[in-house]
């Protein structure tokens, strides 16, 4: 190779080098967590990844090594969905160390795939169209969930949306990097050694259509919004189990803390799923990542999920570990009612009939 060879090789290493470190996405902001306040006390949050591959089906990983994923991350669950027909018995609860496990499985549909947990094994295999899975799923006991709804692969996309489904996914990991330009794409894989949760959460853009529907959706009826972690590695060994788990978590708010009784700690999780007391952390941007979402009025007092009967004026109440820069954002009906710079809010309400999400 000639010196001048040499000199344009080098010179192109040195730009890509500087064009890497440049572009790097910014580590996790942490905040010093909040005094405790009554709702931390009287309630457990637990962290969890939800819709997870195994070798069951096109994952690269086993239950145990996925669990130990989970709990290098800090996670304190997880709920496998491999592709299946609804025939095989999941299996019961269990603990892996110190990382509950669940098991569930995501059924192919005409009209999109159908994520569900908690249910009984199927004397028949599942499939067809979406109505008569997500009937099957409810009448075998299961919390269903539409992935990947919004998916700009079209084979991937959620296309029934009069099925009373249980649940929709506002986030995708598998859906977030197939809108970025080829571009955009190199540059991550030149992030991901170096910031590896930091480049997945880099990936996601703001789903406006998703909650979109999901405004709509609630406006008729409960229906819960998981983020999924839709974690393979395969073919490729990027991103890993350990990094996806690592860019977000879901928070599920339970009554007690998880007892080591899988049995007793899975139905308090599926409770607590169905009845909407969840909420998305993207712990690779911010941390800790508290978040209290209440309604407070003269009769009675409302979570996250639940539905309040007004008797009469009532506040909205929501408290967060808010990052610099951060905001919170109230939502009526879809439509921005209020937001603050502020670690706290609180917003008054009048008897009406309205959806709230924040």
């Amino acid at each position: 190779m000639s010196q001048s060879a040499v000199r344009s090789v080098g010179g192109a290493v040195i730009a890509l080098a500087l064009l890497t470190v440049l572009t790097l996405p910014d580590s996790p902001l942490i905040r010093e967590k909040n005094s405790m306040s009554s709702e931390e006390t009287t309630t457990s949050v637990v962290s969890g990844a939800f819709h997870v591959h195994t070798t069951r089906s096109d994952g690269s990983g086993t239950v145990e090594e996925i669990a130990s994923a989970a709990a290098r991350a800090g996670l304190s669950f997880v709920i496998t969905t491999d592709h299946g027909d609804g025939t095989r018995t999941p299996d019961p609860p269990r603990y892996h160390g110190e990382v509950l496990l669940l098991d569930g499985v995501e059924v192919s549909t005409t009209e999109g795939h159908y994520l569900a947990v908690g249910h009984h094994a199927s004397a028949y295999p599942l499939g067809g169209e979406a109505r008569d899975v997500v009937e099957d799923i409810a009448r075998l006991g299961g919390f269903g969930v539409a992935a990947h709804p919004f998916s700009t692969k079209e084979s991937l996309r959620w296309k029934d949306w009069t099925t009373p489904i249980d649940g929709i996914e506002w986030l995708n990991t598998d859906s977030a990097w197939r809108d970025e330009s080829w571009p955009r794409l190199v540059l991550a894989m030149l992030h991901y050694p170096i910031r590896p949760s930091e480049t997945i959460a880099s990936l996601f853009g703001r789903p406006i259509e998703g909650l979109a529907r999901w405004d709509t959706l609630t406006q008729r009826r409960r229906v819960v919004a998981l983020a999924g972690a839709d974690a393979h590695v395969r073919p490729f060994p990027i991103p890993s189990y350990e990094q996806v788990f690592r860019s977000f978590s879901i928070r599920v708010q339970l009554e007690t803390g998880l007892s080591g009784d899988p049995e007793k700690d899975a139905t308090a999780l599926l409770t607590a799923l169905r009845e909407g007391r969840v909420y998305t952390a993207i712990d690779a941007l911010a941390r800790p990542g508290y978040f209290r979402f209440n309604i407070e009025s003269m009769t009675d007092d409302v979570h996250a999920g639940e539905v309040l009967q007004m008797a009469g004026p009532a506040t909205i109440v929501i408290d967060a570990d808010l990052p610099p820069n951060g905001e919170l954002r109230l939502f009526q009906d879809g439509s921005l009612i209020a937001q603050t710079t502020q670690s706290s809010l609180r917003f008054p309400v009048e008897k009406q009939t309205a959806t709230y999400r924040a």
